[in-house]
This record gives structure tokens, sequence and C-alpha cells, in this order.
């Protein structure tokens, strides 16, 4: 056990030795840099050496260095990554592949377990008794506490459905489970009509063509609806910045939906420009106070409403009524 250790620890330092003195200047602008090239390069020179004479087993430099570019890109913030090719291809077809799952939302930081902070409704997550607020240690064998967030989300997903084995840390105890995958819901939406308002539309993922969707087949037959549109946000938590706009857009036309901001501070600001259809039906939505990114730009766009109503707080959720006539 020591002599792996040691191993690990020597590759550790290498790999980390090697990116410092070949990543650019500006890369980390806020590192002291060696006044002399030469002396960085000697000491570079020195560790391979090391590893060379003395490292027992002829060290993989590919495996060393994915390992350095995780521990660079990881802590930066929960949304950064750095993917493998096999995680990278499964990345690429999140909105064409229809992947089954156990149901669990999770928020992790780099270096920390991933918490479930979302159960979806009716699905094997919820059969099998994970709560909110559990922390998944492993999974498949797989420890996770190195992972990033989005390698977390993507090991959850699976084509062939094989069931997940978790462990999950509650109350200063472990448990193992055998958790099922299943397909949850193969449609981006779903709209359920009621006696009591204008419907419930409830959002599973916000990826093409779910705006246009959408358009067709609900809001296009609410124009003249005076009820309340209930929308559901809770058990989304996947998609893309632009098609969230346009679902936003839906409901709202404004200049300054959210913005992008450089280094310098310079602001690109997203647009809603689009008038809606819907400029004076009344929405009621609900959402995870945990929040992700599709939420997020959807409560920053709503804050321009005259009207705000709390209904609901209970198990992570808030409903909020709001009516968008501007």
């Amino acid at each position: 056990m020591a002599q792996k250790n040691l191993k690990v620890l020597l590759l550790t330092v290498f790999a980390v030795i090697l990116l410092f003195f070949i990543i650019p200047k500006n890369f980390l602008p806020n590192v002291p840099q060696k006044s002399s090239k030469n002396k960085n390069l000697y000491l570079l020179q020195n560790v391979a050496e090391l590893i060379r004479d003395y490292y027992v087993e002829t060290p993989n430099p590919t495996k060393t260095m994915k390992g350095a570019f995780r521990g660079l890109i990881g802590p930066l913030d929960p949304l950064s990554s750095y993917l493998d090719p096999q995680s990278a291809n499964k990345y690429k077809t999140l909105s064409s592949t229809i992947f089954k799952e156990p149901g669990i939302i999770v928020l992790k930081k780099f270096g920390t377990y991933p918490v479930v902070i979302g159960i979806k409704e009716n699905s094997p997550a919820e059969k099998a008794g994970i709560e909110v607020g559990d922390a998944i240690s492993e999974m498949d064998g797989q420890p996770l506490l190195m992972l990033s967030m989005l390698e977390t989300n993507l090991y959850l997903k699976d084509t062939e459905g094989r069931p997940a084995k978790l462990k999950i840390l509650r109350r200063e105890a472990s448990e193992e489970m055998n958790v099922e995958r299943e397909i949850l819901q193969d449609a981006p939406f779903t709209y359920t009509q009621s006696q009591t308002t204008s419907g419930i539309l409830k959002i599973h993922k916000i990826y093409p063509p779910c705006t246009e969707q959408i358009q067709k087949d609900v809001i296009s037959h609410l124009k003249s609806q005076t009820q309340a549109l209930v929308i559901d946000l809770r058990n989304c938590h996947e998609g893309e910045i632009k098609e969230a706009l346009n679902f936003v857009n839906l409901f709202l036309q404004t200049d300054k939906a959210g913005y992008l901001q450089d280094k310098e501070g310079k602001k690109d600001y997203l647009s809603c420009p689009k008038e809606p259809d819907t400029q004076d039906l009344p929405l009621i939505y609900g959402q995870m106070l945990l929040r992700l990114a599709q939420q997020k730009l959807w409560l920053a766009c709503s804050k321009n409403s005259k009207e705000h109503k709390l209904l609901e707080s209970k198990h992570l959720v808030l409903w909020q009524n709001r009516n968008f006539s501007l």
C-alpha cells in the first residue's frame, strides 16, 4: 500500500510541475513566474529523471496528464469539467439520446460528495427510498469525490438500463443500494389539462425543439385563457441556455433577460425579442430552492413582473405567482 501511495504521489507531483511550467503565463496571471526559463526547464528535467531512474514501474504519461487536467479544471466552479473521450461523446448526445436513469438530481462541488437535491416523481430513486440530503460516495464502484458535477450526472445515465449500485451516506451511516435505471420521460415536457387552471406544464429538459413544440401544442390553445397556467420546473435540470431563452420568450419580452460578462467587465446581454402570445396570461410556477442554470434564468426574467406572491414552500420547492403584464 505504501509503495502504491508513493507511485501516486510521484506521478501527481510530476504532472503538477509539468503543467506549471508549460502553461502560458497569461493563463495563470496571479502565479509568480521564475525569472529564468532555464531554471524552470532544469527543475522539470530533474523531476523527469527522478521518475525515470527511481520509479518502480514505467509511468503512463497519458493517464498522469488526464489526472492533472482534471485537477486543474475541476476546482474552477461546479459547472467546469474535464471529460475523457467516452464521457465527451456521451455529453454530445444528451439532446438526441433517450437515456435510462434512476431519477436523482444532484448538486456537487469539486472535492465533495454529490448531494441529492431533488428526486423525480415515480422514479426508481423515489421507490428505493433515496432522500433529499443524501450524499453519494460511490456509484458502480467508482468513487465520486474527485469527479465534477457533470461527470457524476453522466455516470447516472445509461442506455442499457443497468441498475446503479450506489453507496449512500446518511446521518453518519453508509448504506449500499441497487437502484434501477428507467426511461422517465422521453418527451421534453408534458401538459395536463385542469378545470381550475389553464393547465399544468411540466418541463423535463430544455433542448431544441422543446420551445417549438410547446408553442404548437400548448401556447396556441391558450391565447384566450384567463386562468393561470401552472409551470412546473422542479424536474428540469438539463438543457441549453439558448433554448431556455426561447422558452422564457413564450411568456415575456425583454432586452435584458441576463448577460454574459468577460474579465474586463463587458456585458453581453441576452434578450427575448419576440412579442409573446401569452403576455397577459397569469402564471404560477414551481422550482427547487436550489436552482440550476435554466431555472435561474427563468427567475431572473420573472423579476420584471408586476405581481409576486409566494404560494407554497415545501420540500425544497418554491411556488410563486407571476403576472407578466408589463
